[in-house]
């Protein structure tokens, strides 16, 4: 988390520009979504492939 002290700092310091809705209302604060994934058995098997070759590739890097 100390590695991202610099940059929240630097986010924080910037001047704030309204935010608004899809009507054009502004928004008092900022809004986030979160989402959930519900994968089948077939896409759970890719979600694992990808992990694995990403894994792969950063250890090959490293070493």
């Amino acid at each position: 988390m100390s590695h991202l002290v610099p940059l929240l700092g630097a986010v924080a310091s910037r001047p704030t520009i309204p935010i608004f809705s899809h009507m054009g209302e502004v928004l008092s604060r900022a809004v986030t979504f979160q989402f959930a994934l519900d994968p089948n058995a077939q896409q759970r098997f890719l979600f694992a492939k990808c992990a694995g070759a990403r894994r792969f590739t950063v250890n090959h890097h490293l070493a």
